[in-house]
């Protein structure tokens, strides 16, 4: 149980266990109905159970993955924006600051995962700064949690400043 609460950053055995042992493969099943954000996100607002931590926290989970073996930054991004947009529609059952901490941790992935050499150009420049501010501004109202702060702090200056 101690490992699905840290896998998970969730508090509640509840939560973790009732979300967290489907959530790879509701996540599989979801990657399956086509490439990025834009081609899932139709399909988890029909489906009430992508709208879960279990999923975010997942598709979080294997974006920080793509980020670590750099294997794929467009990949990254795209798992990140799913978890930030499924944080972002976490019902009233979650409590307010944990959801934060999760929206900061997967805004600051989308600024990690950005392109280094697309940084330059004016809409790019605008999206990092707007998902680096939904980052900081999650975290301020998040748990407060030293360690997060650090995670999400070390996402975000991950290749340098926010702007070139």
């Amino acid at each position: 149980m101690e490992a699905l609460l840290q896998r998970f950053r969730h508090w509640d055995p509840a939560i973790v266990v009732g979300e967290g042992l489907e959530a790879d493969d509701l996540l599989d099943a979801l990657l399956k109905k086509g490439k990025g954000f834009a081609a899932w996100w139709p399909e988890v607002e029909t489906r009430g159970e992508l709208l879960s931590w279990g999923v975010a926290s997942v598709a979080l989970e294997r974006a920080n993955a793509s980020l670590a073996e750099d294997t794929s930054r467009p990949w990254a991004r795209e798992l990140a924006l799913l978890a930030a947009a499924i944080a972002e529609n976490l019902g009233p059952c979650y409590h307010v600051e944990w959801v934060n901490d999760l929206k900061a941790l997967a805004y600051a992935t989308v600024v990690a995962a950005d392109d280094p050499a697309k940084r330059s150009s004016g809409p790019a420049v605008r999206s990092r700064l707007q998902h680096a501010l939904a980052a900081t501004e999650a975290l301020h109202q998040g748990t407060g949690s030293e360690s997060l702060a650090a995670e999400v702090l070390g996402l975000l200056s991950r290749d340098g400043p926010l702007t070139r």
